[in-house]
């Protein structure tokens, strides 16, 4: 009983509940301890706060503020989760020594969460009288909303990222999201907590059955959340029976896959390498059963950039006379009524502008052509992983992480016949187009923080070493969603696909808001499409936390989402949840995916309203106003306490 009830209770309870978090997570994965952790959590937050100092109340000066600081009862719980987080994204440090401090740095941050669930757990169930067991799944989605969007959102190693593979359990993620899946674990997990605490009182009235009553409510709340995923999953196989019945067309995709691994940065060659290899990937992709009609490489594995503008500047470049426009003797008035558009220009000199909008023109309409030739050869659309380099107006470039549909023109003979002015279209990251048969480019949103964007770079001296290293690695940021359109072969039916890139599939709130626009726009998407490179953390339990957030993706929009990931796994996950293709772990390789749409309609108010974001707005407005209130009449009655005793002692 020392465990529960001794000085140092708070971080051994704690820490119990960080090895059963971890030991539910890949690699280990036994998912269903997962329930003990909120269990534990519930005993921790029902236990009456001791001295916070950790200390002697007799004792006075420095040493009470130092109990307080480093041996108090939150501390303790700061530390113990501290120390699971250091397992858990141990994988930050391996791309580069100098990510290990982001690793700590890391673990410290989210180490912040569980301290605070336990405070809003118990500043809720103080204010509003409500029992835990009540409080903490809406506490608990307080901490994961929070946890999706400061410094940029961290998804990864959520509660219910430990039973992604149990399709019967993930159901709920449709209706409340990620969110009401973790929530349902943690009602399921305090239930058991609260029972076992009321039989275990000393106070009659507590023991009185209502151990029993909480026992039999957490049956029941997993009998439901049981049934519902039941439901779902017999109602999509339903609709899947009955399309491929009556011979609605799939589409066919050939997802790459190789686990060469990277460090920063990367060896001369190496890029090269890798993208040779994913070239001889697609080429033994298209000689398979029939060929694909789609075939995907993982993010940043087609070697080289993609050139294109951010406007059509078709006009403007056919009105340049690249042998008189930097030398000419026209006054500013001739020269403006002479090219009106091209005056406009700011920036670099117009010379020089000029002969960079000509460069990417005469790059883009040469490269476009060469990779015709390649989807020819290939008999299917691209996708392609790949870094965009965007001129604008003044010809200046941006690179951008991007993703490239390219489309199937027809054999390598329709291709040749082909006149230039078919490869100058721009700009290619428009929100939709109706045709399948054009280039495409959906720029990444969500950069990852270090990874592809520094904070304050400009800031720092131009003698740091570190500013040049870093400054070969930021990149821009995209403007929005762009659609594909791919057609299965010798039919005009179309697939729309929505894709993302890297993290962007971790974060819910992200994919979702890209769907109402494409929703908004009339190319409503068939297929979520992410290409990542996971080539930088080894292999291990990143892997498996990826993964993870593609299945919750996939539930939560109800849509079919294909995977091409270097160094993780590609992989094909259905409208329900389920892996229906999986690549081997560290193997180069080719998984196919038969894709046929299936999107669901969702009726009245569960069609107009996000239910999932509005419950965790909800539970994040209730539960942080709570915690401020609590801790509000905390302060005041330490004032008062105060001055009580300051009272006291004047009148003695």
């Amino acid at each position: 009983m020392k465990l529960f009830t001794g000085r140092f209770s708070p971080f051994w309870i704690a820490f119990a509940s960080s090895i059963i978090f971890c030991v539910a997570l890949p690699p280990l994965h036994w998912k269903y301890a997962i329930f003990l952790t909120p269990f534990l959590w519930t005993i921790l937050a029902s236990r009456q706060r001791a001295d916070s100092s950790g200390a002697s109340s007799e004792r006075r000066g420095f040493l009470r503020p130092l109990g307080r600081a480093f041996l108090g009862e939150y501390p303790q719980i700061w530390f113990a989760s501290f120390l699971f987080w250091l397992v858990t994204v141990v994988w930050v440090s391996y791309p580069h020594p100098l990510t290990a401090v982001g690793w700590v740095f890391l673990a410290a941050y989210l180490a912040f969460y569980l301290p605070l669930y336990i405070g809003l757990c118990r500043a809720m169930n103080s204010l509003l009288r409500a029992p835990l067991w009540l409080v903490s799944p809406i506490c608990w989605t307080a901490i994961e909303w929070a946890r999706n969007r400061v410094l940029g959102g961290f998804s990864f190693a959520g509660l219910s990222h430990t039973i992604y593979d149990v399709p019967h359990l993930v159901q709920l993620a449709e209706p409340l999201g990620e969110y009401g899946v973790g929530a349902a674990i943690v009602l399921i997990g305090s239930l058991f907590g609260e029972g076992v605490l009321r039989g275990v009182s000393k106070a009659p009235k507590k023991r009185a059955g209502s151990s029993t009553r909480c026992f039999s409510l957490a049956a029941l709340v997993s009998l439901a959340v049981f049934l519902y995923g039941d439901s779902r999953i017999r109602y999509f196989d339903g609709l899947e029976s009955e399309a491929r019945s009556h011979g609605r067309p799939t589409l066919k995709i050939a997802l790459l896959q190789d686990a060469t691994q990277y460090r920063f940065p990367p060896p001369t060659g190496l890029n090269k390498e890798v993208s040779d290899k994913y070239k001889a990937l697609a080429f033994e992709a298209s000689r398979e059963g029939g060929g694909y009609d789609l075939i995907v490489w993982p993010e940043g594995s087609y070697y080289g950039y993609f050139f294109d503008t951010d406007k059509d500047y078709n006009d403007l470049i056919d009105t340049f006379d690249a042998r008189s426009i930097g030398t000419n003797d026209l006054t500013p008035a001739e020269f403006a009524e002479r090219f009106p558009v091209y005056a406009a220009l700011v920036g670099q000199e117009r010379s020089d502008a000029q002969n960079d909008l000509l460069f990417a023109r005469d790059k883009m309409v040469s490269q476009r052509r060469q990779l015709a030739r390649m989807t020819a050869k290939l008999g299917a659309t691209a996708l392609l992983g790949v870094s965009s380099a965007v001129f604008d107006e003044s010809g200046v470039p941006t690179t951008y992480n991007a993703a490239v549909i390219v489309p199937y023109l027809g054999d390598e003979t329709t291709v040749e016949g082909l006149d230039d002015a078919e490869f100058a279209q721009a700009p290619t990251s428009t929100l939709t187009d109706e045709s399948g048969a054009v280039f495409r480019r959906y720029d990444k949103i969500h950069l990852v923080l270090f990874g592809e964007y520094i904070p304050f770079l400009e800031y720092l001296p131009d003698s740091w070493e570190i500013k040049a290293v870093c400054a070969d690695n930021v990149l821009g940021r995209g403007r929005g969603p762009t659609a594909f359109r791919v057609s299965p072969r010798e039919t005009d039916v179309q697939f729309v696909l929505a894709p993302n890139v890297c993290f962007e599939s971790s974060i819910p709130h992200l994919l979702k808001k890209q769907i109402r626009e494409y929703k908004e726009a009339g190319a409503d998407p068939d297929i979520l499409v992410n290409i990542s490179h996971d080539g930088w953390f080894g292999c291990g339990k990143e892997t498996d936390m990826h993964l993870a957030t593609h299945v919750y993706r996939a539930v939560e929009n109800r849509r079919s989402v294909v995977t091409a990931t270097h160094g993780g796994f590609s992989a094909w996950i259905d409208p329900a949840g389920r892996i229906r293709a999986k690549g081997t772990r560290g193997a180069a390789e080719v998984v196919g995916a038969d894709v046929v749409s299936l999107k669901a309609k969702r009726q009245g108010l569960y069609g107009t309203v996000d239910l999932g974001e509005t419950w965790s707005l909800c539970s994040a407005c209730l539960a942080y106003a709570v915690w401020l209130a609590a801790l509000s009449r905390n302060a005041i009655s330490r004032c008062k306490r105060r001055k009580a005793s300051a009272s006291d002692k004047q009148c003695v």
